[in-house]
């Protein structure tokens, strides 16, 4: 039974955790936002700039890799945005 116990634990902190995890996602950038410091990629989805990124440093059409992550309730969190090729 403790043995269970033990990998049904283990098994849930793993799942847990596993949205904290970054993944990368390579996309063109549609559209810049300087007054909500966020660009619309071309998938459509919107995203906020992190700290340290200025919207005037990108523009629409530049290709970039967005690092992100997302949480247990569903937020993203970019952490990264830099040219791609």
């Amino acid at each position: 039974m403790r043995k269970y116990i033990a990998a049904t634990a283990i098994v849930l902190a793993l799942a847990s955790v596993n949205g904290a995890f970054a993944k990368d996602l390579k996309a063109t950038v549609k559209k810049v936002d300087a007054l909500t410091s966020s660009v619309t990629l071309d998938s459509g989805q919107t995203v906020k700039l992190p700290a340290g990124v200025k919207a005037a440093s990108l523009k629409a059409g530049d290709k970039v890799l967005v690092t992100y992550s997302t949480d247990a309730a569903g937020k993203t969190t970019v952490q990264s945005i830099k040219p791609s090729k």
